[in-house]
């Protein structure tokens, strides 16, 4: 692998210290497999991979990612895995969603799961990543592969000082897409084909990556979204719906500071809504309105949340969902008796309308066959039913208190 930089050797031999493996605690679920470090803080990590002259390996989960809980109890545990980790890297675990996780997950960008970093401890900067889950045998298929290529940390140094060549370029658009550093990923593609964007309808790889541009302001963007009838047809309508997506998530990260309390960039919002309708984006005001809410919420300003959504403008549609949502945001944070009284009323009458028109859905189903059997098929499976107007009932049961 290179690297600009100083690098570390992959293929050193086991060493044996016992002054560092007293100190250390290692995760005892298995004797053959990765062998973890546990109760050791980030810093103490890095500091113990260069006192042993090993990279470091982070493994980093979400209690919820069905993936993750794949690899550590099938993958990371096998012989294969810990054969090859083990002599080249210290390796630890962290939620990503509490303690010191939340602080590596910025560091680092890491926004899929599983991600396995493979961080440099000299430089504490990222070396190469594996996302998502695989066999064991294909995992360290993978690693191999990326660590025998140059480094990300590298590769974003030379694109940073300039470097445009296109067989680098190539490359490392190839190596965002591996590391699904999609932040990164979508602005230099953007650039990329700055005055070359008709490759979006020739090139299958660029097509794909094109539908990491996220940024709607960009001149690629721009550019094939006038034309995205003729993408629709030579490239399927997946392409254009998620540039449609593009055009409903921009505004969260632009017009949403969430460095300063999560202020609302008004001037810049209602800019956009005017570009929105210039460039004929479908339902822009429900695009705006749906920003304002997650502003409201972000911020925790329950009264504003609450104006938003009594005065939602009768002409677009508040999904149950998101206000069921938004009801258990209000619940959970607001403090306030009267705010909670006035939205336990909305959701009373919401559950009650929902219940109505639910009763008279019922009806109509009585009379099909095939609803009925495929009700009795969904209950035998354990499928469960979502009742908006049982979430609904028990919000305003909730909120009462």
């Amino acid at each position: 692998m290179k690297n600009s930089g100083t690098r570390l050797s992959l293929h050193l031999p086991i060493i044996i210290m016992f002054s560092v493996l007293a100190a250390w605690t290692v995760s005892p679920a298995s004797a053959q497999g990765i062998q973890f470090a546990e109760g050791k803080t980030f810093q103490q990590l890095v500091d113990s991979a260069k006192q042993t002259g090993k990279m470091l390996f982070v493994d980093c989960y979400t209690k919820w990612c069905g993936p993750c809980k794949m690899m550590a109890r099938d993958v990371f545990p096998s012989k294969i895995c810990g054969d090859y980790i083990n002599p080249r890297f210290v390796s630890a675990k962290f939620d990503m969603e509490e303690g010191e996780g939340l602080t590596i997950r910025k560091q680092f960008g890491v926004n899929a799961y599983p991600t396995m970093l493979i961080i440099n401890p000299n430089t504490v900067k990222e070396e190469a990543r594996i996302v998502g889950g695989s066999k064991a045998e294909e995992f360290i298929k993978k690693l191999n592969e990326t660590l025998s290529g140059e480094s990300i940390a590298s590769m974003n140094e030379r694109y940073g000082k300039g470097e445009r060549g296109e067989a680098f370029m190539k490359i490392y658009m190839d190596r965002l897409a591996q590391a699904y550093d999609t932040k990164r990923l979508s602005n230099v593609v953007a650039e990329y084909l700055k005055g070359r964007e008709d490759l979006v309808f020739t090139n299958d790889t660029l097509c794909n990556y094109f539908i990491y541009v996220t940024d709607v302001n960009s001149s690629a963007f721009r550019y094939v979204w006038k034309r995205r009838a003729q993408l629709e047809e030579k490239r399927g309508a997946y392409v254009v719906r998620n540039m449609e997506r593009a055009w409903m998530t921009y505004p969260y990260s632009k017009y949403i500071d969430s460095k300063h309390n999560f202020a609302l960039d008004e001037a810049g919002l209602n800019q956009y809504l005017e570009t929105m309708k210039s460039e004929g984006v479908e339902n822009p005001a429900q695009i705006i309105i749906d920003v304002r809410l997650r502003q409201a919420q972000q911020a925790k300003d329950y009264q504003k949340l609450w104006n938003l959504i009594k005065n939602y403008p009768k002409e677009l549609t508040l999904g149950h969902a998101v206000a069921c949502n938004l009801l258990k945001a209000i619940n959970e944070g607001c403090t306030d008796a009267k705010v909670r009284k006035e939205v336990s009323l909305w959701a009373a009458k919401r559950a009650k309308a929902l219940k109505n028109e639910e009763a008279k859905n019922k009806k109509k189903e009585g009379v099909n066959a095939k609803a009925v059997k495929q009700q009795a098929s969904n209950n035998q499976a354990g499928v469960r039913q979502v009742s908006f107007a049982d979430e609904y009932a028990k919000f305003a049961e909730m909120l009462k208190k």
